[in-house]
């Protein structure tokens, strides 16, 4: 529904990840719990900028 919203009114819909849990293939990739939250805090400053 929100990507809906988003193309109806030209806007970008933007994750934030609750890091409820990470995959091993994320682990893996060198992405812990500050790599996600680094992730959130731009998806943050993008939307409200």
């Amino acid at each position: 529904m929100a990507e809906a919203l988003a193309r109806e009114v030209g806007a970008e819909t933007l994750l934030l990840d609750p890091l409820d849990g990470m995959t091993e293939t994320e682990i893996k990739a060198g992405q812990d719990y500050l790599y996600g939250m680094r992730e959130n805090l731009q998806n943050l400053k993008k939307a409200l900028n």
